[in-house]
């Protein structure tokens, strides 16, 4: 789980219920809008997920690129294109082959742009439950990633199609 944003009834009172995407059951997250809410939203959401060893029992990667100190916290790293998706790769087998009835495994967390060449790559190892999953800064429109949360200027965001402020 990581938080995406709360929800609130009156924008001049913080503190509303968060919303919180399952990553492992989505497989695959598209974070669209403007550039400078896109990064400070996946930001976030790499922290999070990198110091959450209790909540989200999580390893991030970023893909070719770095996010401020946060490749100091032991749970996430950064790697090439060809180093990730040789690790998504393995992340899915481990998936495949681990017995379900000892409890929820770790889950790969891949945090890749939109002008990333094996972004196809990716998203076909990036399944729902597959032990692998994506956060894609930038806009996708496809049927393969498993939701789309679009950010405005002012950093709401939105599901399309779920009528939720945040």
């Amino acid at each position: 789980l990581v938080t995406l944003g709360e929800q609130r009834a009156d924008p001049a009172r913080p503190g509303g219920p968060q919303l919180l995407a399952n990553l492992g059951t989505l497989g695959s997250l598209s974070v669209a809008g403007p550039p400078e809410q896109v990064a400070a939203t996946v930001r976030a959401m790499v922290y999070e997920l990198g110091l959450g060893e209790h909540l989200s029992n999580a390893f991030v990667t970023t893909v070719g690129f770095t996010i401020g100190d946060a490749e100091q916290l032991d749970r996430v790293s950064r790697r090439s294109e060809e180093e990730a998706l040789q690790l998504a790769r393995e992340a899915v087998e481990r998936q495949q082959r681990a017995d379900h009835r000892l409890g929820p495994r770790e889950l790969e967390v891949l945090v890749v742009r939109t002008e990333h060449t094996n972004l196809n790559a990716f998203l076909d190892l990036a399944g729902r439950r597959s032990g692998l999953a994506l956060i894609v800064a930038g806009d996708v429109r496809s049927s393969r990633i498993g939701a789309r949360f679009v950010l405005a200027d002012d950093g709401t965001g939105r599901f399309p199609g779920i009528d939720v402020p945040l």
